[in-house]
Formats: structure tokens, C-alpha cells, sequence
């Protein structure tokens, strides 16, 4: 009797490790502005800024 095929609760299907999307790899024709509604966390998010979420 042949082994049984392995179902996804055995061998669940491996998923792509997400990338990060920053502001340089971007064309500028497909960045939006930012949501932000303070203009100083405007002016942060230029580029690629690690910190900027936290504020």
C-alpha cells in the first residue's frame, strides 16, 4: 500500500518571507503621500526612516 499523500495540516505550504517596501526601491510615480496629518511627521517620512512609525 503506497504511503499516504501529505495534506496541508502535515506539510503546510511555505510562504514567501514579506518584503519590506521602502520610499528608494519605489518609483516616484507610485508613492502616495503620506496619511499623516501633522506636518512634522510629513517631513519624516521622506525615504526610508525606521523611527518614523513610532511617533
Amino acid at each position: 500500500m503506497p504511503a499516504p499523500k501529505p495534506t496541508r495540516r502535515t506539510q503546510p505550504s511555505k510562504r514567501p518571507p514579506a518584503k519590506r517596501r521602502t520610499a528608494e526601491n519605489l518609483p516616484k510615480e507610485l508613492v502616495r503621500p503620506p496619511r499623516a496629518s501633522r506636518p512634522e511627521t510629513k517631513a519624516v517620512n521622506r525615504g526610508f526612516n525606521p523611527g518614523f512609525k513610532r511617533r
